[in-house]
C-alpha cells in the first residue's frame, strides 16, 4: 500500500495560500476557478471528485472512481448495497486518510433514477470532528 502523508494547513487571512482547485469549476469572481485554501475544503473536493468519476474516465487511472451513474438503473436493493461497498472500497483505495463514520445511500422519493448519498467522515488531523458530504446522483 502506498504511504500517504497528510498535513493540516492553518490559513492566516493575511497570507492565504491556495492548496487546490475546488469543484465544480465555477468563476468565484476573483479568479477563474474556485480556490481551496484549507485542507478540509480540498479533502471534500477530492472526495466529491472520486464519487462522481466513472471508472476508466480518468486517464492513466482506469480503476479510479465509483461508477455510480451505471448503478442508477439496477434493481434498488441490490444496487444500494453494491453502491455502499463500492464507495467504501474506493475511499479506502484512493483516499485512505479519510475515515468513513457513516454512509447512507438511498433512492430518491421523487425520481426513480436518482440516488442520494450522505457521507459523514473524519480527517486524519482531526478525528474528533465530523465532516459531511451530500450528493445527488442522477442520469
Amino acid at each position: 500500500m502506498m504511504r500517504v502523508e497528510s498535513y493540516k494547513i492553518n490559513v492566516n487571512e493575511a497570507t492565504k495560500v491556495p492548496i487546490g482547485i475546488g469543484l465544480p469549476l465555477v468563476d468565484d469572481g476573483s479568479t477563474f476557478f474556485k480556490i481551496n485554501y484549507t485542507s478540509s475544503e480540498q479533502f471534500k473536493t477530492n472526495l466529491r471528485n472520486l464519487l462522481l468519476t466513472s471508472k476508466g474516465e480518468r486517464i492513466m487511472y482506469p480503476t479510479y472512481g465509483c461508477d455510480l451513474k451505471k448503478s442508477l438503473f439496477e434493481e434498488n436493493n441490490l444496487a444500494i448495497d453494491r453502491i455502499e461497498k463500492t464507495i467504501k472500497d474506493s475511499i479506502n483505495r484512493w483516499l485512505p486518510e479519510i475515515t468513513v463514520q457513516t454512509l447512507d445511500v438511498y433512492q430518491s422519493k421523487t425520481n426513480d433514477h436518482m440516488i442520494m448519498i450522505e457521507l459523514f467522515y473524519s480527517l486524519p488531523y482531526d478525528q474528533q470532528n465530523t465532516e459531511t458530504l451530500k450528493l445527488e446522483v442522477r442520469q
